[in-house]
């Protein structure tokens, strides 16, 4: 019996929960929990995200149930409906089965989403990418961009409000963009 089939066996006699939904506490249901705290909080997603199966695909899993950490190593790529989040790594950390954090990191770490009533897919990417589902922010750190279009916002540090859909960065002092961000905005086609 390997490590994956033992942490299976442990979680399986418990049920996780994100908000007041209970869910089947499995490896499989460890993947929902995931993926539910990214796409239904993002009221400008695709209404049919959460519909839609889920796929988590990495080199190894841990998943340590005591401390209710998730580590998702080598490769990781995560999709559901537009959903795609791919990174080296990628960790979640949650509590009474409730997702509080999904940080995941690369060369680069790689969000992408398709939101209701919009032509274009929001994508970003940075070193770490870090989802509060909590609060529906996320936080990109080191060489952040956003783009939807032809809309492109980059910066050291970038937050993405989700629900409000409103973006702020800033650079880091002394970068190579001189300590400013970095802003491109579609001009008239009139």
């Amino acid at each position: 019996m390997n490590l994956l089939d033992n942490v299976t066996k442990l979680i399986a006699s418990r049920s996780l929960r994100i908000g007041t939904l209970p869910l089947p506490a499995t490896v499989p249901g460890m993947i929902i929990c995931i993926v539910m705290a990214i796409a239904p909080g993002s009221a400008r997603a695709l209404q049919s995200d959460s519909k839609q199966p889920i796929d988590l695909t990495a080199d190894r899993a841990e998943l340590d149930d005591l401390r209710g950490i998730s580590t998702y190593t080598g490769k990781v790529k995560l999709t559901q409906g537009s959903i795609l989040l791919t990174g080296d790594i990628m960790i979640v950390e949650s509590s009474d089965g409730v997702t509080e954090m999904i940080t995941t990191t690369g060369k680069p770490a790689h969000f992408q989403q398709r939101p209701d009533n919009k032509p274009d897919d929001i994508v970003a990417t940075a070193k770490r990418i870090k989802y509060d589902p909590t609060t529906n922010k996320m936080f990109l750190d080191g060489k952040a961009v956003i783009v939807q279009g032809n809309q492109k916002f980059r910066g050291e540090h970038i937050v993405y409000d989700m629900m409000a859909d409103k973006i702020k960065a800033r650079a880091a002092s002394g970068s190579e963009s001189g300590g400013r961000v970095h802003i491109t905005l579609p001009g008239n086609s009139n």
